[in-house]
């Protein structure tokens, strides 16, 4: 969270225009969330929105990498979750044979 927050603080372009930048947050700028959402606030503020729809684009682009990270991560934690429920079932099933082998005994 903080190397997020870090990249998004340096990267977004408020405090020091990109041109001003070392290469690598400069280079962020071009696509990172932070920069679209502050680049696209002064293109809507200062340039009668000239130029937002990139900005938009780049938003946009951000949420559905979110939703596709999150819906994996969902799927990965459904799946360990059946398969420790697995031997959890097998389990039972093996106790109750058991106890119907020391009845029978």
């Amino acid at each position: 969270m903080v190397l997020f927050v870090m990249l998004n603080f340096t990267s977004s372009g408020g405090i020091y225009r990109p041109e001003m930048q070392n290469g690598f947050f400069g280079g962020l700028h071009s696509f990172w969330n932070g920069a679209g959402f502050v680049e696209g606030a002064r293109d809507l503020v200062y340039f009668g929105s000239h130029g937002l729809a990139r900005n938009v684009w780049t938003l946009v682009l951000w949420l559905l990498l979110g939703l596709l990270v999150t819906a994996t991560a969902g799927a990965v934690e459904r799946r360990r979750a059946r398969a420790a429920a697995v031997p959890a079932v097998e389990t039972t099933e093996e106790l109750a044979e058991e106890e119907e082998e020391s009845v029978a005994v």
